[in-house]
């Protein structure tokens, strides 16, 4: 049971990002409960998001009542996947009750003897499996070798897109433009290559056009060490990311011998990504 039991505590309702089409319904029935003389008094609230600003789903209660909410319904109407988050502000401290994201035609719903459920758009309750994989996941290949100067970062343009359930990914340019609040898990291997032994082999995580983090890398603290001259680097990480944060991986390459092509090399199970959002 949810009980606002102070004129401070309220239920607000807010998105992780702006709407494409329409803003998500909601509606929320509660009891006042006032103990002298003692008397239940029904209400009921209903509305719409207002995208990354806090609405209203449950008013505080006046002086000397209880506040209890049976029912809260929160529907994606839009087009888009959405982020909502249902909090609980006391006085302007919060927190949060439940955050997921609902594809359209889904919606949560809070009640007051069984808790908050996610429903797919059929109306069918949703498994945590089901609710993990409706997020951020994409999985790109690079087909063909990719030239590049060395000396520098360069990104990798991941060509093959084979999964990209919320449309992050852009194939043409090698970048993800994050869609929603949350911690992510990505794993990238980049095949690279030189004509000549190199010095170091980097596979890095950029984010926003900064270096974030390095997930793989061959003598790149040792410049005077030759290394082979195509080898596979990388690895995987857990990152903390924001709506409209752009993620590309770069790859990069010291030339010992001035002349030589450097490059990343395709081929599916040498040069790929994949990320996901798990929380």
């Amino acid at each position: 049971m949810i009980v606002l039991d102070s004129t401070t505590k309220l239920l607000q309702i807010i998105l992780a990002g702006a709407i494409t089409t329409n803003q998500l319904q909601f509606s929320a029935s509660y009891a006042d409960y006032v103990a002298s003389p003692a008397a239940f008094t029904p209400g009921s609230n209903s509305g719409v998001t207002n995208n990354t600003t806090a609405v209203t789903l449950v008013a505080a209660p006046a002086a000397s009542t209880q506040r209890q909410v049976k029912r809260i319904n929160v529907y994606n109407s839009d087009t888009a996947a959405a982020t909502v988050t249902i909090r609980l502000s006391d006085a302007g401290n919060f927190r949060t009750q439940r955050s997921v994201t609902l594809l359209p035609g889904e919606y949560i719903e809070y009640e007051d003897a069984h808790g908050f459920t996610v429903y797919d758009a059929s109306g069918a309750a949703k498994t945590a499996q089901t609710i993990f994989q409706a997020g951020t996941y994409i999985l790109a290949q690079l087909l063909a070798d990719q030239n590049f100067a060395a000396g520098a970062f360069a990104t990798c343009i991941f060509g093959n897109e084979v999964s990209d359930a919320l449309g992050e990914y852009n194939p043409a340019t090698g970048e993800v433009t994050i869609k929603n609040t949350g911690r992510y898990l990505i794993c990238a291997y980049c095949q690279l290559a030189s004509a000549a032994d190199t010095s170091a082999l980097v596979t890095s995580i950029f984010r926003n056009g900064v270096d974030f983090m390095r997930v793989g890398s061959q003598n790149a603290n040792n410049p005077g060490a030759a290394i082979n001259q195509s080898t596979q680097v990388g690895g995987a990480t857990f990152a903390n990311l924001s709506v409209g944060d752009v993620i590309t991986i770069r790859g990069f390459i010291a030339v010992q011998v001035v002349g030589g092509i450097t490059r990343f090399v395709g081929g599916a199970p040498l040069t790929n990504f994949s990320m996901m959002r798990v929380g």
